[in-house]
């Protein structure tokens, strides 16, 4: 009848409607400037710092020693292969739950249904910084920040605030930073010693295994490196073997 099918076209114009609004929310950067940092402290303790960096180890014995991606800044991608996933499940849920629960509390309430879109190990020595003042995670809705060492001095987690400002983190060893992935950030250049940061990025997309930060939603990656369903794994096996579950 016609009623019935004004009734289905307005039902699919307001679903279409909250689908909007919703990617908005997502990606609406003037609103995440307005967001805070959210910082957990001590969330990670030093076992599960250190079965991160055995994870950075056992990643380099397959895929090689990480490449620097811009001066002394070095980045491994924890979830290739399935690495962070196999070996340390519980670890990767603890975080990801993490970030969800946070973006519930303080943020868009949107990350519920996102999954990790990269679990990346950063490691910086003395002269690396990220100093675009407008630099954010494009693509991604709620990023989580682990520090796993801290520069002698530099390297500062910082973010543009909404009123100009600069404002600097405490960002301590086993502490957790929350902010939305569109907030503009950055490091100060780490002027002495080694700063290494774990950073998950959660997306409105699949889980990924990539190595590299993936940018295909869904389906396949055609910049998929070396995967899971692509290779044999006793490479991956090996390298594993080596590591407890976490």
């Amino acid at each position: 009848p016609p009623w019935h099918q004004s009734s289905l076209v307005s039902s699919e114009m307001a679903l279409r409607a909250a689908q909007a609004r919703a990617r908005k929310a997502l990606v609406d950067r003037a609103a995440a400037q307005k967001l805070p940092v959210i910082r957990v402290p001590k969330f990670l303790d030093d076992g599960a710092l250190n079965a991160i960096d055995a994870l950075g180890t056992a990643h380099a014995l397959v895929h090689g020693p990480p490449v620097a991606s811009r001066t002394a800044w070095r980045t491994q991608y924890l979830n290739a292969d399935g690495l962070a996933r196999t070996k340390a499940s519980e670890l990767l849920d603890r975080l990801v739950a993490l970030a969800k629960d946070v973006d519930d509390e303080h943020f868009s309430g949107n990350a519920q249904e996102c999954e990790a879109r990269c679990v990346e190990l950063h490691d910086c020595g003395e002269g690396a910084g990220l100093d675009d003042p407008t630099h954010f995670d494009s693509g991604s809705v709620v990023t989580l920040d682990v520090c796993l060492h801290e520069a002698d001095a530099g390297g500062r987690f910082q973010t543009l605030e909404e009123d100009g400002s600069t404002l600097e983190h405490v960002f301590e060893r086993g502490d957790a930073l929350i902010f939305p992935s569109y907030k503009y950030h950055g490091v100060s250049r780490v002027e002495r010693g080694r700063r290494r940061v774990l950073v998950l990025e959660l997306w409105n997309g699949e889980e990924r295994f990539c190595n590299h930060r993936c940018t295909v939603a869904r389906g396949d990656c055609e910049l998929l490196q070396v995967g899971v369903a692509e290779r044999e794994l006793s490479s991956q096996e090996a390298a594993w073997g080596r590591l407890p579950s976490v």
